[in-house]
């Protein structure tokens, strides 16, 4: 489009008006279906039951964001088991898009569903898959006053589809009564996938040696330094002879082989070491 939308390209389509069988072949049940197959609103399709007789009024969307509709026509007197048809043709590849309906209730609360068509649409007995509910839990102030509403799931979460070629969509009625103006398609982002977990690596504990102070009058050799690596090996200096043992109070034995400064293995369990 290069300018507004003037409306009215669907005006006068359509048949079916007073039928109450739905394999006459005609519209009826389906491209549409009133529980009360008059038309007591001829303006837009007069030879159905789909009454569209509100035009422009009240706070009716004639702008839409991209564009700008210079005619608009509200399905409205909508009741419970109405429902509409709605085949569209969506951008290739399929892509994600939020729902939202503009719409009005003067009286119930607003109870309608959004569903994907997946049988052939030009026969009645379709089959079809539900993608969410517009389901507020409440009416809005008046007939005329329209307000904008998120398709939601049974939970109540938004719902986000994925659309794309030709598509048809039913707007089904299920309790109470609305005035339905348009409903909007937004491209959604997709949620970026969350960062792998990465754990860290599982480093086992170094036990330190516990060295034991010199007994003064029994021990010629002493300890003389500690250290640490950054790698958590440990050095130990003396002189004398280092011993070692796995407790405390054991009995402790000449470490074989050692000299100064000696390497401790921090792999192993914990040990106790002296210097005489």
């Amino acid at each position: 489009m290069t300018g507004a939308y003037p409306g009215g390209t669907y005006q006068d389509l359509g048949d079916g008006l007073d039928e109450t069988e739905v394999d006459s072949g005609t519209s009826y049940g389906v491209d549409y279906f009133e529980s009360n197959n008059a038309n007591s609103q001829a303006v837009y399709r007069p030879d159905t039951g789909v009454e569209a007789g509100k035009t422009n009024n009240g706070t009716i969307g004639q702008f839409r964001g991209a564009f700008d509709v210079e005619t608009n026509h509200v399905v409205g007197w909508n009741d419970g088991g109405d429902w509409y048809n709605y085949t569209r043709e969506f951008p290739e590849p399929a892509q994600t898009y939020s729902i939202f309906g503009h719409i009005s209730s003067g009286g119930s609360a607003i109870d309608t569903s959004l569903l994907r068509v997946t049988s052939d649409a030009s026969v009645p007995g379709q089959e079809t898959e539900l993608i969410g509910h517009f389901r507020p839990g409440r009416a809005t102030a008046g007939w005329d006053n329209y307000e904008i509403f998120p398709l939601i799931d049974d939970n109540g979460d938004a719902v986000v589809a994925s659309l794309g070629g030709t598509t048809t969509l039913r707007y089904s009625v299920n309790g109470g009564n609305n005035d339905n103006d348009y409903i909007v398609f937004v491209p959604a982002s997709a949620a970026p996938e969350p960062p792998p977990v990465v754990e860290p690596p599982v480093v086992p504990p170094v036990l330190p040696p516990i060295v034991l102070p010199p007994i003064p009058g029994q021990q010629p050799g002493a300890i003389s330094g500690i250290s640490r690596a950054a790698d958590g090996s440990i050095t130990i200096e003396y002189t004398g002879t280092l011993q070692a043992a796995d407790t405390v109070d054991g009995a402790f034995a000449p470490v074989a082989g050692a000299s100064s400064p000696f390497a401790v293995d921090a792999s192993s369990g914990a040990k106790f070491y002296i210097a005489r």
